[in-house]
């Protein structure tokens, strides 16, 4: 992964954007950038990152094993921001699944705050 640019279209590389919040090395700042490393999570099948980054209210309704399946059974082509504006993100993900069809998925994604660090609640 060594100078690939990052997955989330912010044209920075991997290792100065995205790793460092999948990594714990930084924490995201905003809403946005927390989908961003949500959304560079499911390109490299990181569920762990993506459980820990979901609200601990509703982390019991994710499982491991659909996010696994639906990380790795798709290639992530590339992520819009559709808009950024207080704790909701609404975005495009484009993908291509097993079969080689493309999909766009949309999403207008809700952000909380808890204990000084942004979680995914909904989408």
């Amino acid at each position: 992964m060594k100078d690939t640019l990052c997955y989330c279209g912010s044209e920075l590389l991997f290792e100065q954007c995205c790793k460092l919040l999948i990594t714990k090395q930084t924490q995201a700042a905003t809403p946005e950038a927390l989908m961003r490393s949500r959304y560079s999570a499911y390109v490299i099948g990181d569920v762990k990152y993506l459980l820990d980054t979901t609200h601990p209210s509703v982390r019991k309704y994710h499982n491991k094993n659909d996010i696994l399946a639906w990380a790795t059974q798709n290639k992530w082509n590339r992520l819009e921001i559709v808009q950024s504006q207080g704790n909701y993100v609404s975005f495009k993900a484009y993908y291509t699944d097993a079969f080689g069809q493309e999909h766009t998925h949309v999403e207008n994604s809700y952000f909380e705050k808890f204990a000084s660090k942004w979680y995914f609640v909904e989408g």
